[in-house]
């Protein structure tokens, strides 16, 4: 599964609001305590963390010549 921002976002609300029930675009997942949706948090930032990034390059020698 690959993690977005917007489950950072959300983990991070449910912490703040201590609630215990997180939804995630179309699924909801009940953590049995904080210290789960903690550690939930940990690992998808450090996935979000390795991810490689993308870049991309433009080149325009040769058109206008």
């Amino acid at each position: 599964m690959a993690f977005t921002n917007a489950d950072v976002v959300a983990l991070e609300r449910a912490l703040v609001r201590g609630e215990l029930s997180v939804t995630f675009s179309d699924r909801t997942t009940m953590f049995k305590a904080t210290g789960e949706i903690i550690k939930a948090l940990q690992y998808i930032k450090a996935q979000l963390a390795t991810r490689p990034t993308q870049s991309l390059g433009v080149a325009t020698k040769g058109f206008d010549e």
